[in-house]
């Protein structure tokens, strides 16, 4: 649980020495997309993804309080040497201090990133509960569905202004 979590420490892509993640200030909406300790707040909450930039969600005060928590490190030697291995690899981790006990992941490679190996990407399935989240709050359920069965079966369709009109709020 969030209130079990003393500290965590993500090593992150080494994109997060630039200068936009490094003075990000949370001040507009699009800030809280680019800052990792905000995004990790978020999942250690267990907050649907389609909601982490509701205005609501974004103002927090325990997604706030958390973040002081949050350390985003880079380790471009441990990155570059994964990527020698295998350039689409993507090395981070993640090191969480939870009642007393330390518990470290590392991955070489994102899950849902299309340019790695097989077993990362989205499933079908995967894509399909993601379109759901975002989608479903702007259209009813019925339509959702109905758009996420078209587009998985996209050679069947014959005229795309049908698809056009389903997705129409």
């Amino acid at each position: 649980m969030p209130q079990d979590i003393q500290k965590v420490k993500a090593t992150a892509l080494p994109m997060v020495r630039w200068r936009m993640p490094q003075e990000n200030k949370l001040r507009t909406p699009d800030d809280f997309c680019f800052n990792a300790s905000y995004l990790l707040a978020c999942a250690a909450h267990r907050i649907n993804r389609a909601h982490w930039h509701d205005p609501d969600t974004r103002e927090d005060p325990k997604l706030r309080e958390f973040m002081q928590k949050v350390e985003v490190v880079y380790d471009e030697r441990e990155f570059a040497l994964a990527c020698l291995e295998d350039p689409a690899a993507r090395k981070m981790g993640a090191e969480v201090v939870a009642k007393g006990k330390t518990f470290t992941e590392k991955i070489n490679f994102l899950k849902w990133h299309y340019g790695g190996p097989q077993e990362f990407r989205l499933t079908d399935e995967e894509i399909v509960e993601k379109f759901r989240d975002f989608a479903s709050r702007v259209l009813p359920l019925d339509k959702v569905n109905r758009v996420a069965e078209t587009v998985l079966n996209l050679e069947k369709l014959e005229d795309v202004a049908e698809l056009m009109e389903m997705v129409a709020p």
